[in-house]
């Protein structure tokens, strides 16, 4: 789901990106140094999304990312729903 939204911002010409690849504890130097999963964390980071966020954003592309946001979700909305009647 992450990727196909990367992927719909990206053909609106809207920057979108994966940052957190890995975690500080997952790096080869820091692994001895760290004592935790952070379980939690592993999973938020394969769920971000990278957006446009600075003071300079206009208005109007602050509504242009949140609509295209907007209709990816409504469009995976419809595409899960008719999924699941088509199961019935």
């Amino acid at each position: 789901l992450r990727n196909k939204l990367i992927k719909h911002l990206i053909k609106k010409k809207i920057e979108a990106k994966i940052i957190y690849k890995k975690l500080l504890p997952q790096n080869k130097i820091l692994k001895s140094k760290t004592r935790t999963e952070l379980e939690m964390a592993n999973i938020v980071r394969d769920k971000l999304v990278s957006i446009p966020s600075h003071p300079n954003l206009s208005d109007i592309e602050v509504e242009k990312i949140s609509k295209e946001i907007r209709n990816f979700m409504s469009w995976i909305s419809i595409f899960y729903l008719q999924q699941k009647m088509e199961r019935i």
